[in-house]
């Protein structure tokens, strides 16, 4: 496997979010940020410790149905 682009912090932080919210899958977000998939892998791991997932409603609106 060639990689044709260098990582950048542009690339990686667009293949760390596309991961995160499931997006992309690891292999296309390696190859979009031009990283082996070891590499993102690590990188990845990284970005979670440091972003955790946030729970239902926590940045959402909340609706309510009056009457019901």
């Amino acid at each position: 496997m060639t990689l044709s682009n260098k990582p950048t912090p542009r690339t990686v932080s667009e293949a760390h979010r596309a991961a995160w919210s499931g997006k992309l899958n690891m292999v296309n977000c390696a190859n979009h940020c031009g990283m082996t998939l070891r590499e993102f892998k690590l990188t990845f791991w990284e970005y979670l410790k440091y972003n955790p997932p946030l729970e239902w409603g926590e940045n959402a609106v909340q609706l309510s149905i009056d009457g019901l």
